[in-house]
């Protein structure tokens, strides 16, 4: 006699199939909206290449300049900003300046720092100003996508190389907004004492949030706190703001 089945399948679980993606599937995705920011082409092409292999994301726009990303950033819906530290404009020297303006300007765009070449205090401002992530252009392409993906669910990715060579055992801190607006006040040529003021504190609680934000970025010496304060712009450039004078630092 013939084995007799139930009519209706047993309850239970079963095995489903592995999903694939459809047009359907793909028009439904919550992608991920890029713009990648680098001074060079053939960088841009590359990188739109690689990221729009994976259909959960979706370059929204390229800049060649700190002028073109603020245009585009003010146009396009944008999740990840992927960043060249090389990039210049006429409001801004340095993509490092253009971390914190973006921070302020759009705090919900989660930003990937791009370099080419670097040092080690480089790497470490730029983590401090606010970058999630940071990979070399010199790595292969997995650590931008697996960057990409990380930073867009807020958690921090330093591709291997960078973090062998650069930060290492050496904890990383975040300047808060606090921090970051008392150098802001420096860079424009106020002194510590006028900064104090400004801010409604003392003197020497000025001077240990400077030595504090100053620990966080790597930097120990006038001279090292000059040079980054050079290129400081937070507010898109303060054309009739005095430059400072590396000698004048000792005394803020």
């Amino acid at each position: 006699m013939p084995p007799q089945f139930p009519a209706t399948p047993p309850t239970g679980p079963r095995l489903q199939p592995c999903p694939r993606w459809t047009q359907q599937s793909m028009h439904t995705l919550k992608r991920t909206r890029i713009v990648v920011a680098d001074d060079h082409p053939v960088v841009r092409i590359g990188a739109r290449a690689i990221l729009e292999m994976h259909p959960e994301t979706d370059v929204v726009a390229e800049a060649g300049t700190l002028d073109d990303l603020f245009t585009a950033l003010h146009h396009e819906e944008c999740d990840v900003l992927i960043l060249c530290l090389r990039l210049t404009g006429t409001r801004m020297n340095s993509g490092v300046a253009a971390i914190a303006a973006v921070r302020r300007a759009f705090p919900r765009i989660k930003l990937i720092v791009y370099p080419d070449c670097y040092t080690p205090q480089t790497i470490r401002i730029a983590i401090s100003l606010g970058a999630l992530g940071v990979v070399s252009k010199h790595e292969i392409p997995m650590h931008l996508t697996s960057a990409v993906r990380s930073v867009a669910q807020g958690f921090r990715y330093v591709s291997s190389g960078i973090y062998q060579h650069t930060i290492g055992c050496n904890e990383v801190r975040r300047l808060t907004l606090d921090e970051e607006l008392l150098l802001q006040l420096i860079a424009d040529g106020n002194s510590l004492a006028e900064v104090a003021h400004i801010l409604g504190e003392s003197l020497p609680e000025a001077r240990r949030r400077k030595h504090l934000a100053m620990e966080k970025l790597g930097i120990y010496t006038p001279v090292e706190l000059y040079r980054f304060l050079a290129t400081w712009r937070f507010d898109e450039g303060n054309s009739d703001s005095p430059p400072l004078e590396p000698a004048a630092l000792k005394h803020r």
